[in-house]
């Protein structure tokens, strides 16, 4: 929130498992609670849409948890191996990022895929680089799978 969210006024898709081992674990009053959760206790307004998978038909929490600022679906399970859940999470998020383009009649300029379990340092200025602040901008730079942008 401090070193992403808040100084790059980002708005947050999220894509997760429903009933999954992720919990927020950071130390306070959201410690050690599920992230369907914490994930609006700590984003705030800035979490505009959030995908649970589940093996069910339907999600339990989507329509329990749906906020005036937040909102959440069921989304497609990830039934590969290795690494390929990660990308089917990745597909489902910019697909609810594309719904809320569309509701508000607008689209984003940078996207930035980031995992929760990567945490900046710092204020992360993106802008500062140099392929942003080129005029010419079209292409996409990664960190390993632990941050991407575009």
């Amino acid at each position: 929130m401090n070193n992403v969210v808040n100084p790059m006024r980002a708005d947050v898709f999220a894509v997760f498992e429903e009933s999954g081992p992720a919990v927020f674990t950071m130390k306070g009053p959201n410690d050690g609670i599920p992230l369907r959760e914490a994930l609006p206790r700590v984003l705030g307004a800035r979490l505009k849409m959030v995908g649970l998978s589940s093996s069910g038909p339907a999600c339990s929490s989507c329509a329990l948890l749906s906020s005036e600022t937040t909102t959440f679906v069921h989304v497609k399970q990830p039934t590969g191996g290795l690494g390929e859940p990660q990308w089917v999470r990745l597909k489902e998020a910019w697909k609810l990022m594309e719904i809320y383009e569309t509701k508000m009649h607008f689209k984003y300029d940078i996207v930035i895929k980031l995992r929760f379990d990567c945490t900046t340092l710092h204020n992360w200025n993106l802008c500062a680089s140099d392929a942003i602040s080129s005029s010419n901008f079209r292409a996409i730079h990664a960190c390993t799978d632990h941050v991407f942008w575009g």
